[in-house]
């Protein structure tokens, strides 16, 4: 008989998207900005300036008394980071005769999986991956990218499969959070399952990461 060790390490992952739109208001007398032509000639030319934020005017007068709803040209730093983790959630054996054994492990990042007649088993085992938006701004995970583990194989027929497509690289793809908006401090959750196609006690390491996310109001490339 052989001993089968499933051993999982996983690593964390996380993309940031970051919109800072903070920019300072200058004033010039016409002076100034006479004497300021007249060094710029002889100088490096004038830094552009991307955008200025100001107020809107105010007036006050002797009848004032209270002032509401004025623009004080303040800009919100945009910053959207997603961080992934993966977690081993069970395995299931399954022996020559169809009877169904489930290993349940609660969500762990390292599991050891010991069975014997491994050649006459098939072994499944389901992982939970966890995606958290771990600064203030909402924004969207468009893109999930999982590799099969070596001596792993990829079906498309399991119902924690749902989503996931299998591209020629042998990769796989998921676009499922591409329309759920994730808030500050939320969680989004996906499963994703594989069978152990090899036959000899090992380790199997898995991978997954955001390749592409987007900023709320923002555009995809932002």
């Amino acid at each position: 008989s052989a001993f089968k060790e499933v051993p999982i390490e996983d690593t964390d992952s996380s993309l940031t998207e970051d919109e800072d739109q903070t920019t300072d208001d200058k004033e010039t007398t016409d002076e100034d900005q006479s004497d300021n032509q007249d060094d710029d000639s002889e100088s490096q030319e004038e830094p552009e300036i991307m955008s200025i934020i100001k107020t809107d005017p105010i007036t006050v007068n002797s009848e004032t008394r209270i002032i509401r709803n004025i623009n004080l040209g303040l800009s919100l730093r945009k910053v959207f980071e997603l961080k992934v983790n993966k977690y081993i959630t069970r395995a299931e054996v399954t022996n020559a005769l169809g009877v169904v054994t489930t290993k349940e492990y609660g969500n762990v990042k390292l599991a050891k999986l010991d069975v014997k007649d491994i050649n006459n088993l098939k072994i499944k085992v389901v992982y939970t991956i966890e995606i958290q938006n771990v600064k203030y701004y909402p924004g969207y995970a468009t893109l999930i990218t999982e590799e099969v583990p070596d001596g792993m194989s990829f079906n498309p027929d399991y119902e924690e499969n749902a989503g996931w497509v299998l591209n020629e690289d042998g990769t796989l793809s998921n676009t499922t959070l591409s329309d759920e908006l994730i808030y500050e401090n939320e969680k989004k959750y996906l499963t994703v399952a594989f069978d152990i196609t090899r036959k000899e006690a090992g380790s199997f390491v898995n991978f997954v990461s955001v390749d592409d996310l987007q900023i709320l109001g923002g555009d995809e490339d932002e």
